[in-house]
């Protein structure tokens, strides 16, 4: 019961506007920026689907007629009539899988193609990234390390050497 009304919302729903007597509902749910264009072509999908099946009865009754008419004919007649029937239906299962088939590499090609672009753009990106460059120093062999520079000059004077020392009055105070 849900897919019915799945079918009706998806399939005849844009249809529906087109009929005098909108349920609520209907009304409610539809989009209202719904155009002409848009509508036409639901109308015409669902007179071609509706045409195709018409079409597919057609032919059905028409075999069953051709396969009734052969019996008529006899055995052999009968027979040769359901092989090409039955021929038939297999050049369009056939015709079927093929395209089926088709489309499958179709899709398959793309996605190569894609996954191609894609690793093609990575290793642009990998190769345009900054690497550091070789650097000349003069003085030195190549592939040989600079040694560390020397630490700084240490001056002989302290801050305390700097401040004069005062007398012993500090210490007494210091205990006092």
């Amino acid at each position: 019961m849900a897919d019915q009304w799945l079918l009706l919302s998806m399939v005849y729903g844009p249809v529906i506007p087109l009929i005098s007597q909108v349920p609520r509902l209907w009304s409610v749910c539809l989009p209202s920026h719904a155009d002409e264009e848009l509508l036409n072509q639901q109308v015409a999908l669902i007179t071609w689907m509706e045409a195709k099946k018409v079409l597919q009865a057609s032919l059905k009754m028409d075999k069953k007629n051709t396969l009734a008419e052969a019996k008529k004919k006899g055995k052999e007649a009968y027979a040769a009539e359901k092989a090409c029937i039955t021929n038939e239906k297999a050049v369009a299962a056939e015709a079927k899988r093929v395209a089926k088939l088709h489309a499958a590499a179709v899709k398959q090609a793309e996605k190569a193609r894609l996954s191609a672009e894609k690793k093609a753009k990575t290793m642009q990106r990998k190769s345009t990234k900054w690497k550091a460059g070789l650097q000349v120093v003069e003085d030195l062999p190549e592939g040989q390390v600079r040694p560390p520079p020397p630490p700084p000059a240490c001056q002989q004077t302290t801050i305390l050497d700097e401040v004069s020392p005062q007398p012993d009055d500090d210490v007494d105070l210091k205990f006092s």
